[in-house]
């Protein structure tokens, strides 16, 4: 199915600003839309809110970075655009069904072929 280039600028918007604050405003200009307009256009073509949206990019980044780098957890989490910690661990552990260090152990030990 098509993509309508509007939903494509969005996605690209966030994997590219994932590291930094997104607002619905931000989101609203990329669309040149109203706030509530966005909102619709996100949940009728990702099926979920903006904010979820976000989250998923900034968590699988970090799953990427905690597979490729040794940098600390907080570090991966400021990197990612989460600057706390906190938030960070809890956001992971209930997107991923692991903690950030347990994922990491598990992709570290895991034969190469097998990593997911």
């Amino acid at each position: 199915p098509h993509v309508p280039d509007d939903v494509i600028r969005l996605r690209s918007y966030v994997e590219n600003h994932y590291m930094n604050p997104i607002t619905p405003e931000d989101l609203s200009r990329v669309l040149n839309s109203s706030r509530s307009a966005m909102y619709r256009r996100f949940r009728d073509y990702f099926g979920v809110s903006p904010s979820h949206y976000i989250n998923s990019v900034r968590i699988r980044r970090a799953q990427f970075l905690l597979s490729e780098t040794d940098r600390s957890v907080g570090e991966i989490a400021a990197a990612v655009g989460i600057p706390d910690v906190f938030y960070f661990s809890r956001l992971f552990k209930s997107t991923t069904g692991e903690t950030a260090g347990d994922y990491r152990k598990r992709r570290k030990e895991a034969p190469i072929s097998n990593k997911t």
